[in-house]
């Protein structure tokens, strides 16, 4: 799902500020404002563009710890999550731990059309959610007493 399609679904919902955190943020959100303005085909309701202006105070903009540390000290310390209000400790890298599962794909999907790829990733994906999903159950089950 694009992203502008996400935060307009968020805003529309009454969610007052979004926190962004991307690889690439501090980039990002340059051109985030023109990007809505100018395409005529932005899902992003008009209402709503001047949210995704930098600073506007809907938007926040970071990059994930990991990835900071390859921007320069200036672009990491302004867009440090250890730097920012109303944000738990994350390391914005979930996403990027399957990819190790994945790799293997990539000799199989690389011979596929665009949808057959998609399709054999978001199966694989949905394989590796489920079993989060079953470790966290593990995790989290307190065994009640027997009487």
């Amino acid at each position: 799902m694009p992203f502008q399609t996400i935060i307009n679904k968020a805003w529309q919902s009454g969610l007052k500020n979004i926190v962004t955190i991307y690889d690439s943020a501090c980039r990002f959100k340059v051109n985030a404002y023109e990007r809505c303005r100018s395409n005529p085909h932005t899902p992003l309701a008009q209402p709503f563009h001047t949210r995704v202006i930098p600073n506007s105070g809907f938007m926040d903009y970071f990059v994930n710890a990991f990835h900071q540390h390859s921007h320069n000290p200036e672009c990491a310390d302004m867009h440090s999550l250890r730097n920012s209000s109303n944000v738990g400790m994350v390391s914005g890298e979930e996403i990027e731990t399957s990819w190790a599962a994945l790799n293997h794909l990539q000799y199989s999907i690389r011979e596929m059309d665009a949808g057959a790829r998609a399709d054999m990733i978001t199966t694989h994906m949905l394989h590796i959610n489920k079993c989060k999903i079953q470790r966290m159950g593990e995790n989290t089950i307190i065994p009640t007493p027997h009487h």
